[in-house]
């Protein structure tokens, strides 16, 4: 077992024990797998790895919060109420990061991140509300 403190817009830090299995509603566009498993990069920190259960398929996730610190996301009320989160304090998000063109032009998605109900367990890729003020492909490390 593993535990992160992961950063929040609501509250000081977040602590999750890894590993952590969630179910994607929808699974992860274009991918339709639903069941996944957090881990912590040990050797990479502070990235996570979201694995897809019974598939050859893994992502590389950050914590948005730790890369643009003003990261201030909006959740649509749709989103809300399919998550069923109840509060602020509930909600993880990750963000994607890309590192298809290697490590040092990472990208990460701002305006779409994983979103988790940590009482659930049940998460989505959501739009944000307020999408238009991020990049889909935000630097991971600043130029």
């Amino acid at each position: 077992m593993h535990v992160i403190s992961l950063q929040t817009s609501e509250s000081p830090s977040l602590a999750i024990e890894l590993p952590l299995k969630i179910k994607l509603l929808g699974g992860l566009h274009p991918f339709m797998c639903e069941r996944f498993t957090l881990s912590a990069e040990t050797e990479c920190p502070p990235f996570l790895r979201m694995d897809a259960e019974g598939e050859d398929l893994a992502f590389h996730l950050v914590d948005p919060f730790l890369v643009l610190p003003g990261y201030e996301p909006e959740l649509s009320t749709e989103d809300d109420h399919e998550l069923d989160l109840r509060g602020p304090g509930e909600a993880m998000l990750l963000s994607l990061v890309n590192l298809s063109r290697g490590a040092p032009a990472a990208t990460l998605n701002l305006a779409a991140p994983i979103v988790v109900n940590m009482r659930t367990k049940a998460g989505k890729q959501a739009v944000l509300h307020n999408a238009s003020a991020y990049s889909v492909r935000h630097p991971l490390l600043a130029p």
